[in-house]
């Protein structure tokens, strides 16, 4: 299974040991791990793909042909499209991007879960 990991820029290595967990435990026959390439979450989440010795593809947003503005809700679009399962991680408030993305993953009926790190809370999105 191909599995987006989306989520908060300010997540840093003390997040890294819960990121595994959660995967491990929803996602447990993940193959492939995508993200936005950003820092925090992102950087996670491919170290967590290094280290697992899965795949690992990350799409950055298109500035040149969307625009700053779009681009990056346009690449959490297609990101969406080429997975099969998102977790998005905040820390506290979800950013908007997170949002977005979790949105767009719900809408497409794909399995979708949202950790706070600050409590460690998990929330399946239906």
């Amino acid at each position: 299974m191909h599995l987006l990991i989306t989520g908060s820029r300010t997540l840093n290595e003390k997040h890294y040991e819960l990121l595994k967990k959660m995967v491990k435990k929803h996602y447990p026959n993940t193959s492939a791990i995508w993200t936005g390439g950003a820092k925090g979450c992102d950087t996670l989440g491919k170290k967590l793909a290094m280290e697992l010795g899965l795949n690992y593809a990350e799409l950055h947003p298109n500035y040149a042909r969307y625009g700053r503005n779009y681009a990056p809700l346009q690449r959490n679009a297609e990101l969406v499209q080429l997975t099969e399962a998102t977790m998005g991680v905040c820390y506290g408030m979800i950013t908007n991007g997170t949002m977005h993305t979790l949105e767009a993953s719900r809408k497409a009926k794909h399995p979708t879960m949202l950790i706070n790190a600050q409590n460690e809370a998990e929330h399946q999105l239906h």
